[in-house]
């Protein structure tokens, strides 16, 4: 009876982080740069538009070197032989370090989502509504960061899983760029457009935040997708696609600890 306080004292720490994470990300794109344009000067437009983008940044850039680690046993052979004897052995252990990391993310995302919900009473934020759209599709995120983290290092111990880890971050990240000698070749072709309109987080969670990032001045003159037609994701397109990945990257991870031992 004397640990039941403890969980209770960490999740009161972590959404303390959360919340004052939040705040932080609010105050510096609200007021920490009063000169930007890129979304009008009222502060609390800039609030609502650009703090998820600060949010998204660093749920994957801080987030996936911790999930690529989850694994660090494996280096273990005793270990992944024990593991691996069995398709349960190795469920547990992939799927209880992914239950394990979700809920954490969750209590995050949660306590995030409550400071949205004090600065939308304030008049600094959006609406309630957009409030659980952006909450839902971080999670979404973060179910697919989760599982990239954890493939990546069930099928290359150390520090290799971070590496590729990032390394699929920054083509996510760089696909409005890569994409222009492609449309330069196959032309304006919808589905492609919204492919790579879809595999960018910050561009999916843009369109949820009413934000057009597509046709701000830096990235129209770099990428040809804000001179196309096209309409940002939908929500629900979004949490199928990255929620779906991360489930499958999960049982791949399942999979890459018995291939690791027979081999």
């Amino acid at each position: 009876m004397s640990a039941s306080p403890i969980p209770f004292r960490r999740w009161l720490i972590l959404s303390a982080f959360a919340g004052l994470s939040t705040i932080g990300a609010m105050a510096v794109v609200g007021w920490g740069m009063p000169g930007i344009a890129m979304v009008g000067p009222r502060t609390a437009v800039r609030i609502s538009a650009l703090a998820p983008q600060v949010e998204v940044t660093l749920l994957l850039v801080v987030g996936l070197p911790v999930w690529a680690g989850l694994l660090r046993a494996e280096r273990s052979p005793a270990w992944r032989q024990a593991v691996a004897a069995t398709w349960r052995g190795r469920r547990l252990r992939v799927w209880g370090a992914a239950a394990a990391q979700l809920k954490f993310v969750g209590t995050l995302i949660l306590a995030g989502g409550c400071v949205w919900v004090l600065a939308s009473l304030a008049g600094l934020g959006p609406s309630l509504g957009e409030i659980a759209r952006v909450r839902l599709v971080l999670l979404a995120f973060a179910v697919f960061g989760i599982g990239l983290g954890m493939w990546a290092r069930a099928v290359w111990p150390g520090a290799a899983a971070v590496g590729a880890c990032m390394l699929v971050l920054v083509t996510m990240a760089t696909t409005p760029l890569a994409v222009a000698p492609v449309i330069a070749l196959a032309g304006t072709w919808k589905t492609l457009i919204q492919a790579c309109m879809l595999l960018n987080p910050w561009i999916v969670t843009a369109g949820i935040s009413r934000l057009d990032i597509l046709r701000m001045q830096w990235l129209y003159a770099l990428s040809p997708l804000g001179a196309v037609e096209a309409s940002y994701p939908s929500l629900g397109l979004a949490v199928a696609v990255y929620g779906g990945a991360g489930v499958a990257l999960l049982l791949l991870a399942v999979r890459a600890l018995r291939v690791h031992v027979r081999s």
